[in-house]
């Protein structure tokens, strides 16, 4: 697959530009995979994921448009009840036009004042990591993977069905 490079202004982008972009970039990612997608505009979810076998799932997208230097991470805010409505979440590091996808259930936040927020290592971010994010996720959705998390099979990668689906 063709991985697409995002071209961010050197300017501040807004919140909804930010969101904006993450969308398409997402959309553009399920649907090089076979995944029909529809953006919406409703609580807890951003994309309608119309899967081959004909249902819907909700996927809420949370972009950053660059690396927070000190840290090193990309950080992701959600309100609550984003949580509680979508599928799965893709969150989109727009400066590396990549994507790391995650089923609601294995998203871990910490809380803020009024929202979730989840982090993200620069490191994780390639593009191997991103394809078995994909399918480990399209994989729980279709219920293929019993509830271990993603992270689980990151750090077993030398068996890793994932990655193999991912690099061919």
């Amino acid at each position: 697959m063709q991985l697409a490079k995002a071209v961010l202004p050197e300017s501040d982008l807004r919140n909804e530009q930010v969101g904006r972009i993450g969308e398409h970039l997402v959309s553009y990612y399920l649907e090089s995979n076979g995944i029909n997608c529809h953006t919406v505009r409703t609580i807890g979810s951003d994309i309608w994921c119309e899967l081959p076998d004909g249902r819907v799932r909700k996927c809420e997208i949370k972009s950053a448009p660059k690396i927070h230097p000190p840290k090193r991470k990309y950080t992701f805010y959600s309100q609550k009840i984003q949580r509680h409505t979508a599928h799965f979440f893709a969150f989109a590091a727009l400066d590396l036009g990549l994507v790391i996808f995650k089923p609601s259930v294995d998203v871990q936040s910490r809380h803020t004042t009024d929202r979730l927020a989840t982090a993200i290592e620069f490191s994780e971010f390639t593009e191997a990591a991103m394809m078995h994010s994909l399918n480990y996720t399209l994989d729980h959705l279709n219920g293929k993977v019993a509830q271990k998390s993603f992270l689980h099979h990151l750090t077993t990668s030398d068996r890793d069905p994932y990655l193999d689906k991912g690099s061919k």
